[in-house]
């Protein structure tokens, strides 16, 4: 075994740990310390709202964790930030992290018709690629002087691409570069590749790990509720094979982060449901490095589109809209989350972005002590004002980020590392610059 895994094992192996102690003794003050809840047994619920009980909780269900996320009570809204605020700089100080790494988009042919994707083209589509290893190694040295420290790869679901391809990428990037990390495909793509080869999860896992593959993206997660994922992916796979999947990578050294992708068609109870599956994973696995909430960027998406257009509807539509050869049913606006803000349907309202974030922080506690803000969706200024509600890292420079850009984000492909440091210094926090498994840090340290 090789000393990178086994230290990743003893992260994860850490994680749990860590875990265990988290449920039985919640660091003083935090959500789940009994220290916090009101000493008169008459303010105790159910005499305070659901809202206020997620303050009071400590492990906080779907139904207070829904009604925190959509109070539209400002006074509970300022406590919720507060909260987080002063969660995370009892977990992380007045550090805000980051990492210099290089985002490479593999593919952009899929098979799989996501309404919100605006990024893929069907096999055969002319405007189709798929990178050679040579053409991924690339692109790696081209970044080689930026110092980058983690490489990204993503892409779609290519029927011309085998698990051996992929793992000739993961191959030569890690013969030719040894010290860069490897954060490499999804559970998604896991599971396409374990049903075309008639493989186990385990297996494609193991020879992507052998290939150099170190952890893996969370995505693919969307929103982990079945009955949103028929709506906006339906040719995407289950809740259960999705926890199966990381479950699996997490028992066998592969770290993966844990994402939320919202602003769409699912409710404030099903954002809660999606954290709650996370939570459990976490308390048995340890094995998230960090939660990242990625709004929907609807402007180029077919999802988009009929949010849009069912906004003019006073009822919900029961037999399903078609645009594009796409269907989407059941889409009601009165009924969609409360992170989508007014005008263009999935425009995220800055305030409960940042709520989100928030109550993640709270949620979670110090199970994941790592919660990151995505500039590239958000945007650096809603992005910086998110550094102040219960958020501790601010992501990757990226350099080359090709979904949202395509879906129609605007935020752009890059921010160095200068602008890191001075973006998180001009709020008043620490930038520390760290490696992908938060294990290595540069700049101020920890």
């Amino acid at each position: 075994m090789r000393s990178g895994e086994r230290k990743a094992g003893h992260r994860i192996a850490d994680g749990r740990e860590k875990a265990r102690n988290t449920r039985k003794h919640p660091p003083s003050g935090a959500i789940g310390d009994p220290n916090r809840e009101s000493a008169d047994p008459g303010l105790q619920p159910p005499a305070l709202s659901l809202a206020t009980r997620f303050l009071s909780s400590v492990r906080p269900g779907i139904d207070e964790t829904a009604a925190a996320l959509g109070s539209a009570d400002p006074g509970f809204a300022s406590e919720v930030l507060a909260a987080a605020d002063e969660a995370n700089r009892r977990t992380n100080g007045r550090r805000v992290t980051f990492v210099v790494n290089r985002n490479i988009n593999f593919t952009n042919v899929c098979v799989i018709d996501c309404l919100f994707c605006g990024y893929s083209v069907r096999p055969g589509d002319p405007a189709g690629f798929a990178l050679s290893a040579d053409e991924a190694v690339g692109r790696v040295r081209e970044s080689i002087s930026l110092g980058i420290r983690e490489v990204c790869i993503t892409g779609g679901l290519n029927p011309s691409l085998s698990l051996s391809h992929l793992a000739a990428i993961a191959g030569a990037i890690r013969r030719e570069f040894p010290a860069l990390h490897i954060h490499a495909f999804s559970p998604m793509e896991v599971a396409w590749l374990a049903d075309r080869e008639g493989l186990s999860a385990a297996a494609v896992l193991g020879r992507l790990k052998d290939a150099g593959v170190q952890s893996m993206p969370g995505t693919a997660a969307e929103i982990l509720v079945d009955s949103v994922r028929r709506r906006i992916c339906p040719g995407k796979l289950p809740v259960k094979r999705w926890v199966e999947i990381v479950k699996t990578a997490h028992r066998m050294g592969i770290p993966t982060t844990a994402t939320i992708m919202c602003g769409h068609v699912e409710t404030d109870s099903d954002v809660a449901e999606h954290l709650l599956v996370l939570r459990r994973i976490q308390e048995e696995t340890g094995g998230f490095t960090e939660f990242v909430p990625l709004p929907f960027v609807p402007f180029r998406t077919a999802l988009g589109r009929l949010m849009k257009s069912s906004r003019g509807r006073k009822r919900p539509t029961t037999h399903g809209s078609r645009q594009g050869g796409r269907s989407i049913s059941g889409i009601d606006p009165g009924r969609q989350s409360s992170v989508v803000g007014g005008g263009l349907p999935g425009v995220l309202d800055a305030d409960r972005m940042r709520r989100l974030h928030a109550v993640a922080r709270l949620f979670f506690g110090d199970l994941i002590p790592n919660i990151q803000v995505s500039w590239t969706k958000l945007g650096v200024e809603l992005a910086r004002t998110t550094l102040h509600a219960g958020v501790s890292d601010m992501g990757g420079t990226l350099i080359e980020e090709n979904i949202t850009r395509l879906a129609g984000g605007t935020h752009g492909q890059y921010l160095s590392r200068d602008e890191f440091i001075r973006i998180i210094r001009e709020e008043g926090l620490q930038p520390v610059e760290r490696d992908t498994l938060y294990a290595r840090f540069w700049g101020s340290g920890r």
